[in-house]
């Protein structure tokens, strides 16, 4: 399933990376900083107001968030929204490991400690993800709305309170556990099928250092 990718700060285009000059320097109101989870990604297909299937990365029917499924359906009608649309987040629990949430992702059956945490809504063409001009800050107010009062989904947040450096950010989500850096977007940015690389979504992953052992 094609679906757009963020890329790390030194993938961006060469344009690109000369007007920002530094992953450091995205921290004013354009950008929005979201944890990234270190669940599985999954996505919820909404036609004419139904529910009518959830799917992973690869596009594979997903059996195990059937709670989440039936709670989305009857908040897509309380939202009243009738048009055609996916809702894109991760399957994820902050009590456990990747591991043990890509076990239960995988099931046949119903796995309840799983939760949707959603950070993104944009329209299907045919049944399939389409482009988007729709800027990110309304795609993720829609989205917003239309889970709202939904049992086990949540918009993903994050609090920048006393947070001014991205990749120090990045380093302490991976310290706190369950997750796997910062993704930073451009609240003014649509959405772009395949690895974007002017800007649209950057994920930022803290710098490694290496204890080195001199013989």
């Amino acid at each position: 399933m094609k679906i757009m990718k963020a890329v790390a700060f030194d993938k961006l285009s060469a344009n690109t990376k000369l007007r920002l000059g530094s992953v450091r320097n995205l921290t004013g109101a354009r950008w929005v900083w979201q944890p990234k989870l270190d669940g599985c990604y999954m996505a919820v297909f909404v036609k004419h107001g139904r529910v009518v299937k959830t799917t992973s990365r690869t596009g594979e029917i997903v059996h195990s968030m059937q709670h989440v499924a039936d709670e989305l359906k009857a908040a897509v009608r309380r939202s009243g929204e009738q048009g055609e649309f996916v809702l894109i987040g991760e399957a994820w629990n902050p009590l456990n490991s990747f591991q043990e949430i890509s076990g239960m992702f995988r099931r046949h059956s119903n796995a309840p400690l799983l939760h949707f945490y959603v950070h993104d809504l944009v329209g299907t063409v045919d049944g399939k993800i389409a482009d988007s001009l729709l800027s990110y800050q309304t795609r993720y107010s829609i989205a917003a709305s239309v889970i709202a009062d939904a049992e086990f989904c949540y918009t993903v947040t994050y609090d920048l309170v006393g947070r001014t450096d991205p990749v120090e950010a990045a380093q302490q989500l991976v310290e706190h556990g369950g997750h796997d850096g910062l993704i930073i977007r451009d609240q003014h940015a649509g959405y772009t099928l395949g690895p974007v690389k002017n800007g649209e979504i950057i994920k930022v992953k803290p710098n490694m250092s290496l204890d080195l052992k001199v013989i």
